[in-house]
């Protein structure tokens, strides 16, 4: 029968499952070819613990397998901690600048020292704290976005749902979003060798923004569609998606404190008379959601407004968080099928709403 260490299982244990099997050999429980098997630990191994735990001595620290690191165990921590220092503050770095601050290190000390082409992999594997993974971009004000703020937000949110004694039926979430085709590179299957491979941009050709609402309960209010214009032409006020959805123009196809003052007048109407009011409406404070008038229409209507933090609705906002993109990327997945059967690069509004 092949030993643990030959079958690949040499250091894939633990200080505490060493002792355990040290324990059970030295108790009688098991003999040491026995306790190889069941704990996967090298005989020989179990076999030179147990001698020094009967003469009374500790068992001495494991030993990592493979030359000796380049960099002192001290130096690497210190670089642990810069690397997540630079993700706490907003600039995770890359595998190019650890590799050459590190060599910067190295050679403060010995100039000498180098780092071999796999030190890189090899000082991963010695901190699994360490991963790689793909940075979500996004501007300096939204990075920014402090706790007290958070402190702020959730403070104000609570003295206002223990006010009016609010339920999930009672707490609305507002959001407005813009559908626009993405350009940029994406993982295709393509023929080996091929030098180059391009993929034509579907064109929309237009501007669509939706103002979509919802209560904590799940209960969702039909979204209204905003398109660029003066008029909605006819073969658009005949779709209807959504059932009780809305179809409106601005100049440029977004939501306009005119158009907002309307669309509360709807949320009103929308929302069942057998919940009880007010209602709180969560919301962005872009300039088209928030003015005197608006003030004053929410107050005859009974609606509490609560605006979230500037740049901060990658964070809080609900609709923005978990519905959009799905609803997005659904939406790009259609107009691909929707290229594939016709081969037609346009699109326009009467196709998406429909």
């Amino acid at each position: 029968m092949p030993t643990p260490q030959r079958m690949g299982l040499s250091r894939q244990y633990s200080k505490e499952k060493l002792l355990e099997a040290s324990a059970d050999v030295i108790s009688g429980t098991l003999l040491s070819k026995q306790a190889s098997v069941k704990y996967a630990i090298p005989q020989r191994t179990i076999q030179k613990n147990v001698a020094i735990l009967r003469l009374g001595q500790s068992a001495p620290e494991r030993q990592r397998p493979g030359p000796k690191p380049v960099m002192p165990a001290a130096l690497e921590k210190d670089l642990v901690d810069w690397i997540a220092g630079m993700q706490s503050c907003g600039h995770p770095v890359q595998r190019q600048t650890i590799t050459l601050r590190a060599a910067r290190i190295c050679r403060a000390f010995d100039q000498t020292m180098t780092l071999s082409s796999g030190w890189y992999q090899r000082f991963l594997a010695r901190h699994p704290i360490l991963a790689k993974r793909t940075a979500q971009v996004i501007s300096r004000s939204r990075n920014e976005v402090c706790e007290r703020t958070v402190e702020i937000l959730y403070d104000s949110l609570a003295t206002v749902v223990n006010e009016h004694k609010l339920d999930s039926t009672r707490i609305f979430n507002m959001d407005e979003t813009a559908f626009n085709s993405r350009k940029k590179s994406k993982v295709v299957v393509a023929l080996r060798g091929s030098k180059n491979v391009w993929a034509k941009d579907i064109n929309t050709n237009f501007h669509m923004s939706i103002a979509a609402c919802g209560n904590a309960a799940g209960l969702v209010i039909p979204p209204l569609f905003i398109m660029p214009g003066d008029t909605v032409k006819r073969s658009l006020s005949s779709c209807e998606v959504v059932l009780g959805s809305r179809i409106t123009t601005s100049n440029k196809g977004w939501m306009t404190e005119y158009l907002f003052l309307q669309w509360l007048d709807f949320i009103n109407e929308s929302v069942p008379a057998s919940i009880q009011r007010p209602v709180l409406l969560v919301f962005d404070g872009l300039a088209s959601h928030y003015g005197y008038d608006i003030l004053e229409k929410c107050e005859k209507l009974q609606i509490v407004l609560l605006c979230l933090p500037a740049n901060a609705t990658h964070l809080f906002h609900p609709l923005d968080v978990r519905v959009f993109g799905p609803y997005k990327h659904a939406i790009r997945d259609a107009i691909a099928s929707h290229m594939v059967n016709n081969g037609n690069l346009a699109i326009v509004y009467a196709w998406i709403l429909n």
